[in-house]
């Protein structure tokens, strides 16, 4: 599961100051309630802010819960915001290192794993609505992510513990699940 030098196909690098990825059309099967999953490798290079690893939802923010914010703080924790509901893990992605990262909503769970450690986070229940998806950047605050993203994943599904697992196993280069 370590990535030891090899890359994928698609590396994203990111400066930390204004360039990101943006995509403007949510596939309408993460809207709404529904379940979720993002799964990335990212590379920090520096912490700062709240830097956005995949940010769902409409630009400016929006109404509480209307967005799916998983990004990482000036002290390099993995969490979540949805949209003035934000809560951090005590998972730490290294600087300088490739990182497998994900993070999972269900019926108003949420999970966030690094490599392939596991933490749950309390946060209100989110109701998605049609906006963007932005990789490397959060529109709130306009915080940008300093480093690399590869292997971006989308799911509209909340992928189990064992599916998480098999991505990590698979290394930076696996291809998304059936």
């Amino acid at each position: 599961g370590e990535c030891q030098g090899e890359l994928p196909e698609y590396v994203a690098q990111f400066n930390g100051q204004s360039n990101y990825v943006e995509m403007s059309q949510i596939p309408s099967g993460i809207l709404g309630g529904n379940a979720k999953t993002v799964v990335a490798w990212i590379y920090p290079t520096s912490y700062s802010g709240e830097s956005g690893i995949v940010v769902i939802g409409p630009n400016g923010g929006g109404s509480a819960g209307q967005s799916f914010r998983f990004v990482m703080n000036s002290a390099g924790q993995l969490g979540l915001d949805v949209s003035y509901g934000i809560a951090y893990t005590s998972l730490v992605a290294p600087l300088n290192k490739w990182s497998f990262v994900a993070a999972t909503y269900y019926n108003g769970n949420y999970l966030v794993y690094l490599q392939s450690t596991a933490q749950s986070l309390s946060l209100p229940v989110q109701d998605l609505v049609q906006g963007y998806i932005y990789i490397g950047f959060n529109f709130i605050n306009n915080f940008y992510f300093s480093g690399s993203i590869a292997n971006v994943q989308i799911y509209n599904t909340s992928l189990t513990a064992q599916q998480i697992q098999q991505l990590y196993q698979e290394g930076i280069e696996d291809r998304p699940l059936p």
